[in-house]
């Protein structure tokens, strides 16, 4: 678990061209890494985990250039 969290984190790093601990708009790369801190549990993970969950789903229903309140086009 430990390298395949290496991997993702270093996937994301890429994604979020080369800002380290960053959110990137690949949503792949993101739910596979708030799936491994779910399974490496612990509440510090678990935490990312919702952290990244929330970030996805939050974008989703606004659209990835609409801040909460403003409709989205479509």
């Amino acid at each position: 678990m430990k390298k395949a969290l290496e991997i993702f984190t270093q996937l994301r790093t890429l994604a979020a061209r080369g800002q380290v601990n960053t959110p990137c708009n690949d949503k792949e790369v993101e739910l596979a890494l708030g799936r491994l801190l779910e399974a490496m549990g612990g509440s510090e993970n678990m935490k990312k985990a919702l952290h990244i969950y929330t970030r996805l789903r939050t974008r989703a229903a606004w659209g990835p250039g609409c801040a909460p309140g403003q409709p989205v086009d479509g």
